[in-house]
């Protein structure tokens, strides 16, 4: 329990590091902006005209990428000797950006005033994942019992970055992939729950139980892809029948969850 604590320790110490450094710059990119940057008072009939000296944001930009950086390869590395892969590939994987606040200005920002709030809103994010990953670390440390025998970790699916996680690997889609992530995304919503193949036509066209055009051969479709998504699965992980269906239902293998 006392490397649990030391864990846990670092893990928000990490966290108020991270913070102090978002707080502090996001109050600096404002100062800029009110500073150096047009903002728009009132909608006019023109746009005012930014000006074209910069050089104060990419010193800016400079300063914060440096200590963002050493912030993110410490964070990185304590998140990996949890050895649970979602935290790190999560963590890694942030969500979009914002977009750029439309009112501060009636032009497209320049790459040197939006690059900063890239690299702030990139923080923030990672920030709030942090915090939530430090929380559920030590609620569950302190749950466990006195049997140390590892728990599998059970599967997860992450849509923002169309990837399964499971036994500690990563099984990605591709971001064009067509029907295989619709299919997890919907089996995963209810891990536990068994799925008939018509629940999964929604995968194909989520219009199908309302236009009228279901065919008696539409289970293959489903029952198809069940079976290659089986496949990868066992060629990344060595885990068989992640999937458990017949020609009319599914759910996830029990022995998984």
């Amino acid at each position: 329990m006392e490397d649990v604590a030391k864990t846990v320790e670092q893990l928000f110490g990490l966290y108020s590091d991270g913070k102090a450094i978002l707080d502090k710059f996001s109050d600096t990119y404002k100062k800029l902006l009110d500073d150096q940057y047009f903002v728009a008072q009132v909608i006019d009939l023109y746009a005012p005209t930014p000006p074209d000296d910069y050089s104060d944001f990419d010193a800016f930009t400079a300063r914060l990428s440096a200590l963002y950086d050493d912030w993110r390869k410490n964070t990185h590395s304590a998140l990996k000797t949890l050895n649970i892969t979602r935290y790190t590939f999560i963590f890694n994987n942030p969500k979009e950006i914002k977009p750029f606040d439309p009112n501060l200005n009636l032009h497209d920002p320049p790459k040197s005033v939006e690059a900063p709030k890239v690299l702030l809103d990139r923080l923030n994010t990672q920030l709030n994942y942090l915090y939530k990953v430090a929380s559920e670390y030590e609620e569950t440390a302190s749950v466990k019992n006195t049997d140390t025998t590892p728990k599998p970790t059970s599967p997860t699916y992450d849509a923002e970055n169309k990837a399964i996680i499971f036994a500690n690997q990563i099984i990605k889609f591709k971001n064009n992939a067509p029907f295989t992530p619709n299919i997890c995304a919907i089996i995963f919503s209810k891990p536990d729950k068994l799925w008939s193949f018509d629940d999964l036509q929604e995968a194909w066209d989520d219009m199908y139980h309302y236009i009228g055009a279901k065919k008696p051969t539409d289970w293959h479709r489903v029952y198809e892809a069940l079976m290659r998504l089986n496949e990868r699965i066992r060629r990344k992980t060595s885990k068989d029948n992640f999937f458990i269906f017949d020609t009319e239902s599914t759910k996830i293998n029990p022995i998984y969850l």
